[in-house]
């Protein structure tokens, strides 16, 4: 079971810049202590950056305007991964093998004020309560709300479960959670007061990956989620979960399952692997932007292109796209990662040379053009890859350089290489946290 385990908050470590704070309005909710009213707080052009370190178990916070240091903090384990809140307000630092998740307030957020949103600033801080569960592993964040997912350890009896949240529910310390009854490498996927995990039988052929999917909805009497029923439709070997507004779809070794929702009405189709797709290739992980239907599949560091009709489900299809832009195969166009911006405009696609790809994500990933970020890429362990976040405030994308100890920038607007940011250590992932500008807060639910 998911628990929010409460402690004593590590100290920061000293500043090594000083933070500036705006004109004080004090309120007298303990939501705000020791926040700034904003009455001169841009946030069409400010955020925080938080980044972890590849080395050692620290976190850093850093405005993303002009890459100042405002405060470093000590973790209780080395970062497993980062993530942004649903709502961008908190950074959520999961330490894998100790079985936690750490919470940090960024520091900047909005509330509603009834005839506006009134944005405050505070000094970032570690939140006492932790989300606690075995492994965990896969974060999904679907605009509105993030579920985690707790592998838990089959041959110890400790079973999967997942955490399912918002902002609110963070700060009030009252995350949703929903313990599962096997354990297994999934997914879960949070739709409103529905929520869409994936199931494995005990007696499945394989030892941790899933095949079904089951659908549970959210009991606000009770506090706690509800069965309601398994999807028929398998799907071998699942990895890899993305949602849009209209359906759900995870990844399977002949295909894609799709589960499309109509208001509190399921259903599920399959997309089979197309035929020109390699043998044993398989599509493993998904890039893209909930407000769209064309959805990037990646199998094998191919990218396939997956459109969903929310009309005429049977239209539902896959292709191949060739993101190299016809550059020859071999060690300069190899795939290391990918990632969408926060507008669903652009797919970046990283090579493992260094080169970020950017394509039309409004226009079937037609290839843009390449920009070379990277002098070289570190070796990485197991799935571990150059982490890129984008900015909720305006055009920037930030990307880690571990060779060079810095946050390379690009401005996707203008396509190009801004001034980077220097790091006091070496960088493993950037997550970046702040208050959404005019045309990138995409709320909603589903």
């Amino acid at each position: 079971m998911i628990t929010m385990t409460i402690r004593t908050a590590k100290r920061a470590i000293p500043l090594l810049a000083t933070v500036v704070l705006l004109s004080a309005c004090k309120d007298g909710s303990d939501n705000k202590t020791d926040a700034h009213q904003a009455d001169e707080f841009d946030i069409s052009s400010t955020g925080r950056l938080v980044v972890t370190a590849a080395e050692s178990s620290e976190l850093a916070i850093l405005n993303s305007t002009d890459g100042s240091l405002i405060e470093r903090f000590s973790l209780d384990n080395p970062a497993s991964g980062l993530y942004a809140s649903p709502q961008s307000r908190f950074a959520l630092v999961a330490q894998r093998d100790q079985n936690q998740v750490q919470v940090l307030d960024g520091g900047l957020y909005q509330e509603d004020h009834g005839d506006h949103l009134h944005p405050y600033e505070k000094n970032p801080s570690m939140l006492a309560q932790t989300l606690d569960g075995v492994r965990p592993t896969h974060h999904r964040n679907n605009e509105s709300r993030s579920a985690f997912f707790f592998d838990g350890e089959g041959d110890q009896g400790l079973m999967a479960s997942i955490a399912d949240f918002d902002d609110d529910e963070i700060l009030n310390n009252n995350v949703r959670s929903l313990e599962l009854s096997n354990a297994m490498h999934g997914v879960a996927e949070p739709r409103g007061d529905f929520l869409i995990s994936t199931y494995r039988a005990p007696d499945a052929s394989h030892a941790v990956l899933p095949d079904q999917v089951e659908l549970y909805k959210f009991n606000s009497n009770s506090g706690g989620y509800e069965f309601v029923e398994r999807f028929e439709e398998l799907c071998p070997l699942l990895h890899g979960g993305f949602s849009t507004e209209d359906a759900s779809i995870f990844g399977c070794s002949d295909g894609v399952l799709v589960v499309h929702q109509d208001g509190d009405q399921f259903s599920t189709t399959k997309i089979d692997n197309p035929a020109g797709m390699a043998e044993g290739a398989r599509i493993g992980g998904f890039s893209g932007f909930s407000d769209s239907n064309l959805v990037a599949g990646w199998a094998r560091g191919e990218l396939y292109a997956v459109t969903l009709d929310p009309d005429n489900h049977e239209n539902d299809k896959m292709e191949f796209v060739d993101w190299r832009d016809g550059t020859d195969i071999g060690a300069e166009a190899e795939y290391s990662t990918a990632k969408m911006d926060d507008e669903g405009e652009i797919l970046m696609v990283l090579n493992k040379s260094g080169g970020l790809h950017l394509l039309d994500a409004q226009d079937n990933f037609k290839h843009l053009i390449e920009i070379k970020v990277l002098s070289a890429l570190p070796e990485f362990e197991g799935h571990g890859h150059v982490s890129i976040t984008s900015s909720k405030s305006g055009e920037d994308v930030y990307i880690t350089d571990a060779i060079n100890n810095q946050i390379v920038v690009v401005n996707l607007e203008h396509q190009e290489i801004e001034e980077p940011i220097s790091l006091p250590f070496t960088p493993k992932h950037v997550a970046w946290v702040g208050i959404a500008g005019e045309g990138h807060d995409h709320e909603h639910e589903h």
